[in-house]
């Protein structure tokens, strides 16, 4: 099945056990998993890094998008996902909600969130895997032409 925080706390809390965990994460780590930990160990969190927002939307990338010189985007990570949006203009959210450009992800859990917070129809790839995203990304540009 897909791992994602919930997934993971839900295996665990399925399995208790006595003891106690290092949950490593970002500095900006959801807090689900270690909420659903503590029901059954004592959790301490250590921060690894800092994700750090390093897009500009003044460059000539977004400029092509505003044009829908591009076919596709494709989104691996919801926090990729939401930092790349948050620096579209209404222009570039259009553009992907009329599906002018299309997107593809590759989990249920980002298709869910493009639609809720962004009204972005999403295409969800084959699997997770390198393989599943390539097999949609080729199915897509092969209905194109």
């Amino acid at each position: 099945g897909e791992m994602n925080s919930e997934a993971l706390a839900k295996a665990i809390l399925d399995h208790p056990q006595q003891g106690k965990i290092l949950l490593a994460q970002a500095a900006e780590g959801r807090e689900t998993l270690r909420e659903h930990l503590n029901q059954v160990r004592r959790v301490e969190c250590v921060s690894i890094y800092q994700q750090q927002s390093v897009i500009d939307p003044h460059t000539e990338l977004f400029d092509r998008l505003r044009r829908a010189e591009m076919d596709t985007i494709l989104f691996t990570s919801p926090n990729i996902a939401t930092t790349f949006l948050s620096a579209c203009d209404e222009v570039i959210l259009t553009r992907l909600r009329t599906n002018a450009i299309g997107v593809i992800v590759n989990s249920n859990r980002l298709q869910k969130l493009l639609k809720e917070k962004y009204e972005i129809d999403s295409t969800l790839s084959a699997n997770p895997t390198q393989a599943g995203v390539l097999q949609t990304l080729l199915g897509t540009a092969n209905k194109e032409e």
